[in-house]
């Protein structure tokens, strides 16, 4: 959700699989992630506690919480960004890569 935000949306909608049992969908009308951040989306930074924002105020950074999903599942990410013509799918595995 919290991604979600991130992206400037106007609209934010949260749908549950079998209220939320077999997973969920965040859909926004935001401007969407650059194909360029594809690679590192679902990793952390393992020196995340010499960030001022983590140590002040944030319960997540950069990412962890994509990343935390995928080492408890498989992800499947649909997004198009502003500048793009066309989206992408792109589909993690429990260790956070980009399947192939």
């Amino acid at each position: 959700m919290e991604n979600a935000l991130d992206s400037r949306p106007s609209r934010i909608e949260v749908r549950f699989i079998k209220m939320g049992l077999e997973g969920f969908d965040i859909i926004d009308d935001g401007v969407g992630i650059p194909e360029n951040e594809f690679a590192s989306l679902c990793k952390t930074l393992p020196n995340r506690e010499r960030n001022d924002l983590y140590k002040s105020r944030s319960i997540g950074y950069m990412g962890e919480a994509l990343y935390s999903l995928c080492k408890s599942s498989e992800v499947t990410i649909l997004t198009k960004s502003a500048d793009s013509d066309t989206g992408f799918e792109l589909m993690y595995d429990s260790d956070g890569e980009l399947a192939t």
